[in-house]
Order: C-alpha cells, then sequence, then structure tokens
C-alpha cells in the first residue's frame, strides 16, 4: 500500500511540473515540445505489433490512432484523450479535429515528421491522398495527391512512416502476401507538397511480402512460405511459424535473403547490428544482421497456448501468450485469455499475469514508459490500465487508470 501511495504521490508532483510547460487549449493540455533528442528519433518507424503502425513518440507527447481518430497522452502520464480543442464536440463524428478516418482500410496509419501529424486519405474523387494536422488537431490539410490512378490507389492498402517519406506496397490480391499480388515494387513518396512517388526497390519476392519493418536504413520484409495463414485461427496447429527474411538497405539497395527461419513481425526487434525474435513455445534467438548467423539463446520457459507476440523494450522483454477458449456457443475465441510474460534482456523471466482482455492476435497495445507498463485491455480503446514496474517480482497487478 505505501508503494502505491508513493507511486501516485510521484505521478502527481511529475505531472505538476510538466503542466507548468503545457499549452491548455480548450481544456485539452499539449506539452510544449523538447527538442533535445533528434528529430529521427521521433520520425521512425516504431517496431512491433499494433503500436508500430498507429502509435507516436513525438517531442509535444504521445499519440495513438485508434478506430481512425488521434488521441493524446502527455510523457509521464498515462491517459490518452481525443486530439480536439473544440468545446462543443461530442469527438465522435468527422467534425471532430481528432478524426482521421476508419483504422482499417484505405486510412493508415500516423506519421510524425517536422512539428505535423501525417496520414493518408482515400477521398470521395477516388484519390489518394496524403494529409498533414498540426499537433494540437487543428489545420487538417491536403498535402499532395499520391496516386490520381483509381486502380493504383485502391490497391495501395499497406504503408508506413519513417523519417520525412510514406513508404508503400500495392497489393493487387487484396492485402499483404495474397495469391494474386503481381507489382514487386517497394515505393515510397517524400512528405513535401510536390515530389511524386518513386519505386525504391523491385524484385520478384516482393509480391510475396506478408509484412515489412523499417530500422534505421534498413527494411526487413516477412515472407510466408509454409502455405500456413498466420490469421485462419481455424485451421492453425503450428506452435510457430517460420518466415523468410530479407534485407533491405535504403542507402545501396543491397538485397539479401537473410533466413527462412524467422518468426513473424509481432515477435522481432531489431537494432544497428543484430536481430532479435521470440518463437512461440521454442526460445529467443538473435541473428548476426552481418554474418546472418542465427543462434538460439535462451529456450522458452512459457508452456502453452496458442500464440503468442514479443515486445522488446530497453529493460524489459513482454511476450503475451493467448489460450484458444470457446464461447458459450462453442466458437474459438483465440484472444480473450492472455498471459503477460515479464522477462529481463538476459531472458530471465521475472513475474507473469493473466488476466481476461479482450484483444487480437497482435496482442494488447503495452508501452514501458520507464516506471510504468501501460496495457489496453481492449484493442479498440485507449490504454486503461497500467503496472507499476516497481512491482515486478512481488506480484504484479492492474492499476486502472485515473484512479
Amino acid at each position: 500500500m505505501r508503494k502505491k501511495l508513493y507511486a501516485m504521490i510521484t505521478i502527481v508532483l511529475l505531472l505538476s511540473v510538466m503542466l507548468s510547460s503545457c499549452v491548455n487549449t480548450g481544456g485539452l493540455k499539449i506539452l510544449k515540445p523538447d527538442n533535445s533528442k533528434p528529430d529521427e528519433y521521433y520520425s521512425s518507424m516504431n517496431q512491433g505489433g499494433q503500436i508500430a503502425f498507429s502509435y507516436l513518440n513525438t517531442p509535444y507527447g504521445k499519440y495513438q490512432n485508434i478506430g481512425g481518430f488521434v488521441y493524446y497522452s502527455q510523457y509521464g502520464n498515462t491517459e490518452f484523450k481525443k486530439l480536439c480543442t473544440k468545446e462543443d464536440c461530442d469527438h465522435s463524428t468527422n467534425e471532430c479535429d481528432s478524426f482521421v478516418g476508419n483504422e482499417i482500410g484505405y486510412n493508415t496509419h500516423i506519421g510524425y515528421y517536422n512539428d505535423k501529424i501525417y496520414f493518408t486519405e482515400f477521398v470521395s474523387d477516388m484519390t489518394l491522398k496524403l494529409m498533414s494536422m498540426d499537433m494540437f488537431g487543428k489545420n487538417h490539410e491536403v498535402v499532395k495527391t499520391i496516386a490520381a490512378d483509381y486502380d493504383m490507389a485502391s490497391y495501395i492498402s499497406y504503408g508506413c512512416f519513417h523519417n520525412g517519406y510514406y513508404y508503400f506496397l500495392v497489393t493487387e490480391g487484396g492485402s499483404l502476401g495474397a495469391v494474386g499480388n503481381k507489382d514487386d515494387n517497394f515505393y515510397r513518396i517524400k512528405l513535401d507538397s510536390k515530389s511524386e512517388y518513386e519505386k525504391v526497390f523491385r524484385d520478384d519476392a516482393i509480391s510475396e511480402i506478408s509484412m515489412f519493418t523499417i530500422v534505421g536504413d534498413k527494411v526487413f520484409f516477412y515472407v510466408n512460405k509454409t502455405g500456413i495463414n498466420p490469421t485462419d485461427y481455424y485451421n492453425l496447429k503450428s506452435d510457430s511459424i517460420d518466415f523468410d527474411l530479407y534485407m533491405l538497405s535504403l542507402e545501396d539497395n543491397k538485397f539479401e535473403h537473410m533466413t527462412d527461419k524467422w518468426a513473424e513481425y509481432t515477435n522481432c526487434y531489431y537494432d544497428a547490428e543484430k536481430g532479435y525474435c521470440y518463437k512461440h513455445n521454442d526460445g529467443f534467438y538473435t541473428l548476426d544482421l552481418a554474418t546472418k548467423q542465427m543462434n538460439k539463446v535462451s529456450d522458452s520457459v512459457i508452456e502453452g497456448g496458442w500464440r503468442s507476440v514479443a515486445n522488446y523494450y530497453e529493460d524489459n522483454i513482454y511476450v503475451i501468450t493467448f489460450t484458444n477458449t470457446k464461447d458459450d456457443r462453442g466458437y474459438d475465441l483465440f484472444s480473450n485469455s492472455q498471459t503477460l510474460y515479464i522477462f529481463d534482456k538476459q531472458y530471465t523471466l521475472l513475474d507473469t499475469y493473466n488476466g481476461e482482455f479482450t484483444g487480437t492476435t497482435l496482442g494488447n497495445m503495452i508501452d514501458d514508459t520507464g516506471d510504468f507498463i501501460v496495457i489496453s485491455s481492449n484493442y479498440k480503446y485507449p490504454a486503461d490500465y497500467y503496472i507499476d514496474k516497481s512491482d515486478i517480482g512481488n506480484g504484479i497487478s492492474l492499476i486502472k487508470i485515473g484512479e
């Protein structure tokens, strides 16, 4: 109890200091920008599951796209609010400042660059537009048209923002990795008002890509050649699926096949020298990016579960496993029973937490803020719980945000 009280006092003191450096607009308090870190720190694509594409760290605070609305949270805080400063707005329609369109479909993930938030929109004239707004949710603008051709615009169903560019794939088969995909180009377009999209690289493997992640000047492509659909909940029996991993250098366009034994992108992390992944019911692996040597560094202490995702952070590794449960009618509920496993960077299990969450196979939103682990119990809504990291190893519990 004393520890919880101390944690709450710490939060209150931190917020009191931060609020003195806030811009208060219509009741929404936005932090003044902290420019102590280089812009690339904030404009780079995140790694991991859901938060890789919809969650932004910026000099102003944290932003997240949930269901087509952008939410904001101050650093040091755990509460997200819709990014809207209108006094009379109910924050539920496209008239809300925070609205950027449907999260699934033609409205892509959000990105940060040079004091603006960027997103794309498939508009009524059947073109795909690059859009922007300021950090307060104001001044929504059309930056330029990405694709004026209807077929091209409608087939750009996946993309991400990274260091001043929007990178994307054209998926004629309807989704990444689909059989009907024919376009084997990797595209990007600069976040300015004039330049057109360009083809970064072309290879036959591009049309088979299941996902890609950008880290620094390297692009990691995942290709599923097992014939097993990782989202086919009713027929998937394997504990883990091996992916072919390719790496593209954006500096010299060197394209390499790294391994055919890699995990899917939700279980991976990369730095300048190595790749890291967790294979469900198997263990932790590293991949030397220079030599392509893959090593198993730890057996898994997790047993059971249907699938898992792994989130790598500075202090710890967080693995969420899913159990195949059934509802009252006997239908499978693969994502409703989840267990959180917390490992240190030496792969030692520190603690576990089991909770009933309404989630997806990408896992629920999870973020390590330094002192706390922020978790969403339902991926369709903002984070609503946190874990005090000082409790790890002593019996952790979820604490309701705002209480």
